[in-house]
């Protein structure tokens, strides 16, 4: 959705944010041990692997689909499993659909804040943040010499979400990232406090499997080789779940929190 959009009925999402930014596509490794992981849990959970792979794995998320089944346009999620099912290297296949069906290609729709974007959930009257690495300078976008660019994005983001939903009452978000430092350092203490290790719901996410990437969206070999050992030697579904090297923490704290860290008035938000 643009930046012109308006609040809607309770349950809409809206996207958004500030300026377009260049995406990369994921690499090929990052698709490999998703279907690792798809494998083995198919394995010890006797569940089709059509279900794996769209519940426990990124990859159904990731691809440009007619996933409301009004758009003839685009490929439907039978199709990749057909395609799939045939394929003499199910790896290979991933990969190639995903480059000619991804989603970035609808992300560009997508608006940023630098390195941030949130999405406004009106049924709990939050929004959502999101993270993703888009500076294209030679240093780490969450590294100390861009600590103030990275503040100077979230101040932006809440300035435009105080201005577009008044009344939001709290900020949400669900990541890996809170394990580290340079991540936690640009919210407020109130937020941080708050994290909860989150246990379900979260295996298609992004917010897990994004710690396998680096800042060039290119695999992790350290992590990576940890967790293809750890995932073949399991012989349980809880086994198997334990080996993502972080966990996911969820976080919830009031607006004004983040309005006052970043120096903002604010909107005046309904008790």
């Amino acid at each position: 959705m643009g930046p012109g959009h308006k609040d809607g009925n309770a349950g809409d999402t809206a996207l958004c944010g500030g300026v377009q930014p260049k995406i990369l596509p994921h690499c090929k490794e990052y698709f490999d041990i998703q279907l690792l992981f798809a494998s083995k849990y198919e394995e010890l959970s006797g569940l089709d692997i059509a279900e794996v792979l769209r519940d426990y794995t990124n990859i159904y998320r990731n691809l440009d689909l007619n996933k409301s089944g009004d758009d003839g346009c685009k490929p439907s999620w039978s199709e990749f499993m057909e395609g799939f099912g045939r394929a003499q290297s199910r790896s290979q296949w991933t990969y190639d659909f995903y480059l000619r069906h991804n989603i970035i290609r609808s992300l560009q729709e997508k608006q940023y804040f630098g390195c941030f974007s949130y999405e406004y959930r009106s049924e709990r009257r939050a929004v959502r943040l999101h993270f993703e690495n888009l500076d294209n300078g030679k240093f780490g976008p969450l590294s100390y010499i861009r600590k103030e660019e990275r503040m100077a994005d979230l101040q932006r983001l809440f300035n435009d979400a105080s201005q577009r939903h008044s009344q939001a009452n709290k900020v949400i978000g669900e990541t890996w990232l809170f394990h580290v430092e340079a991540y936690r350092r640009l919210f407020p203490q109130e937020y941080i406090s708050t994290a909860k290790e989150v246990n379900a719901g979260i295996f298609d996410a992004l917010a897990l499997w994004g710690q396998f990437l680096d800042r060039y969206k290119q695999i992790r070999p350290d992590l990576m080789e940890k967790f293809i050992e750890c995932v073949g030697r399991q012989t349980t579904l809880d086994g198997l779940k334990r080996c993502f090297p972080y966990c996911v923490f969820a976080t919830e704290a009031p607006i004004e929190h983040f309005y006052k860290f970043y120096n903002l008035r604010g909107a005046d938000t309904e008790s």
